[in-house]
């Protein structure tokens, strides 16, 4: 169990360290994983910009451990939402 874990919002001026990390993760994931141009401008940036969905960095210690992005959807269908974890 760890005592000093806490969530915090990734502002706008972390952008490139997000992007490092995200870039890291989906690496792994796939190790054929390469960040086309686009996906480094618009990634960061529909996530700040859609209200839906939050980004925060999982912090341990007060350091960065990891990231999660996560919202809520209208579902396909029905007139309801669901939470989302994106990442």
């Amino acid at each position: 169990m760890v005592s000093d874990l806490n969530l915090r919002p990734v502002t706008k001026n972390e952008k490139n360290i997000f992007l490092k990390m995200a870039t890291d993760y989906f690496s792994e994931l796939n190790p054929n994983f390469v960040p086309l141009d686009a996906w480094r401008k618009n990634f960061f940036e529909s996530i700040q910009a859609d209200q839906n969905i939050s980004m925060r960095w999982v912090m341990v210690h007060n350091e960065r451990a990891g990231f999660i992005v996560f919202g809520t959807e209208k579902h396909r269908y029905k007139p309801t939402k669901s939470g989302v974890i994106y990442e």
